[in-house]
C-alpha cells in the first residue's frame, strides 16, 4: 500500500542548511534508492544548480519505503542536510527535492517460482511511484478547457514557429503569428511617438505638468541666477535689503550701527587690534594668546584646611603653635589668606593677641602683610566676648614648589587663671594663573 503522494517539495533559505524533511503536509516521499532524488539548489535570480548527494549534501537514509511488516504500510520520511562546502540556505534562495524514480519494471514472474506478495507489492509501488511522478508533471502543463471537444492542440513545425509568436485562429487552434510593428511592442527608433496615450503614460511615469515646460521656463545652472528677476527671487526666498547692503570696511566698527554689514577684512582688522592692545597690556610672558589661555588654565582650586571650634588647640603664653597648615599641591605661585580665633576663660588676662602664616613650623613670621595682632592691657576680654578673630589679609608667595608646607601660626600673651587660651580657624591658598 502506497498513500497519495507528491513526489517533490521546496523550501525556501532561512539561514541554515537544514534538515530539510522529505515530505509534503506530513506525508513522507517515498523513493526506492537515494539515485531517485533530484535536489536542485536556486539563487535569488532563480539560476539553478543541481547537487550531488555525498558531495553537497547527505540524505538521512539509503531508501525511504513502506514497511512491509507493519499493517499500515507506514513510511519515516528522509531528510537532506547541506554539507559544508554548500553555503547555509539564504533568504531569497530555494532548495528543491524531487523524486524521479526511473520507468522500468524489473520484477521478472517465472513459472515455477511462486508468487512473492513482497516483492510483488514493491514492484506495485515502484509503477505507483511513477504514475505519481507523471501526475505531478501533468498539473504544471497548459490543459484543453473541459467545455471544448477532446482532442490535442497541435502546435505548428519547427519552421513555421522561428522567430514568430505563438497565437490562436478563429477556431481557437495555435498558429505561428509573425512579430509586426505595433503588436504589443514600442519600437526604439520611435522615439516613444508610439505611445497611445501620451498623457497616460506620463501619469504612469509619475510626470507632472512641469514636463511639459518649455526649456526657458527654468534656470540654468550655467547661468549662476543671471536668467530670472533678482528682485523676486531675493523676495520669494525672503531675504532682506541687507542681502544687498553695501559692506563697511571699517576695521574700528566706529558706526556701531544695526544696518551696515562689515567686511571679512574689517572684522578681522578690529580683532587683530583687540588682541594686540590685550597683549600690550600684559607681562612680556603672556603676549600671546596661547601663553595667556595657559596661564589662565593654570590657575588652581583653592586649598584650605579649616579647624573648628570643638578642635581647638591649647596655647602656651607667649608661645607660637601650629593650629593648622596646608601642603602646595603643584608647583607655581600661590596667594594665602587666613583668621585665628581665639578664645578662653573669663579670667584670663590678656596682653597680646597676635597670628601669622608662616612657611616654618610653629614660628611666627611677623612680615606686614602676613601677620596680625590686637594688643590689650592685661584685661580679661573674655569675660564679654566667647572668642576674638584676628584676620589676615591676602597675599601673596612666589616660586612655590609642589609639596611645601605653609603654617596657621598664632600667638598670645596671657595670664591669670581658669580655662587656658586656644585657638582654632582657617588657611586657604589659591594657585595664580597670571
Amino acid at each position: 500500500m502506497l498513500p497519495s503522494e507528491i513526489p517533490w517539495v521546496l523550501y525556501e533559505g532561512g539561514g541554515d542548511r537544514g534538515p530539510f524533511p522529505l515530505s509534503v503536509d506530513g506525508v513522507p516521499i517515498s523513493f526506492a534508492d537515494k539515485a531517485h532524488i533530484r535536489a536542485t539548489r536556486f539563487d535569488s535570480d532563480g539560476v539553478p544548480t543541481v547537487l550531488v548527494e555525498g558531495t553537497d549534501y547527505q540524505l538521512s537514509a539509503n531508501s525511504a519505503l513502506p514497511d512491509l511488516n507493519d499493517v499500515s504500510r507506514t513510511v519515516v520520511a528522509a531528510s537532506a542536510t547541506l554539507k559544508v562546502v554548500q553555503s547555509v540556505l539564504s533568504a531569497g534562495e530555494v532548495i528543491k527535492f524531487e523524486r524521479i524514480a526511473p520507468a522500468s519494471q524489473d520484477l521478472s514472474y517465472t513459472q515455477a517460482s511462486g508468487f512473492n506478495s513482497s516483492a510483488s507489492e514493491r514492484n506495485l509501488d515502484a509503477i505507483v511511484r511513477v504514475i505519481q511522478q507523471l501526475v505531478a508533471s501533468m498539473s504544471r502543463v497548459l490543459t484543453i478547457n473541459s467545455l471544448d471537444d477532446d482532442g490535442a492542440l497541435e502546435l505548428p513545425i519547427a519552421s513555421e514557429r522561428a522567430n514568430t509568436l505563438l497565437g490562436f485562429d478563429d477556431n481557437g487552434d495555435p498558429i505561428a503569428r509573425e512579430i509586426e510593428p505595433g503588436i504589443g511592442d514600442m519600437l526604439s527608433d520611435n522615439n516613444l511617438s508610439d505611445v497611445d496615450n501620451p498623457a497616460t503614460a506620463r501619469a504612469n511615469l509619475g510626470l507632472n505638468s512641469a514636463a511639459l515646460q518649455s526649456e526657458s521656463a527654468f534656470l540654468k545652472v550655467a547661468n549662476n541666477l543671471s536668467d530670472g528677476n533678482a528682485s523676486s527671487m531675493r523676495s520669494n526666498l525672503g531675504l532682506g535689503s541687507v542681502a544687498t547692503a553695501t559692506l563697511d570696511t571699517d576695521g574700528t566698527l566706529a558706526a556701531n550701527s544695526d544696518t551696515r554689514v562689515s567686511s571679512q577684512k574689517g572684522i578681522k582688522t578690529y580683532i587683530d587690534t583687540a588682541i594686540s592692545n590685550l597683549r600690550n597690556g600684559v607681562a612680556a610672558a603672556y603676549d600671546t594668546l596661547s601663553e595667556i589661555v595657559t596661564a589662565f588654565a593654570s590657575i588652581g582650586p583653592v586649598t584650605k584646611s579649616v579647624i573648628e571650634t570643638g578642635s581647638a588647640v591649647a596655647l602656651t603664653t607667649d608661645t607660637p603653635t601650629n593650629v593648622t597648615s596646608i601642603t602646595i599641591p603643584s608647583d607655581g605661585d600661590y596667594d594665602f589668606w587666613g583668621a585665628i580665633h581665639f578664645k578662653g576663660g573669663s579670667s584670663r588676662t590678656i596682653g597680646y593677641l597676635l597670628c601669622s602664616i608662616s612657611s616654618s613650623s610653629a614660628t611666627l613670621n611677623t612680615a606686614a602683610e602676613r601677620s596680625a595682632a590686637f594688643y590689650y592691657s592685661g584685661s580679661a576680654v573674655f569675660a564679654g566676648v566667647s572668642f576674638i578673630t584676628v584676620p589676615l589679609q591676602e597675599f601673596r608667595l612666589t616660586g612655590l614648589t609642589a609639596g611645601t608646607v605653609i603654617y596657621l601660626v598664632p600667638q598670645a600673651g596671657f595670664g591669670g587663671s581658669g580655662t587656658t587660651v586656644s585657638a582654632y580657624g582657617s588657611l586657604y591658598a589659591r594657585k595664580r594663573g597670571l
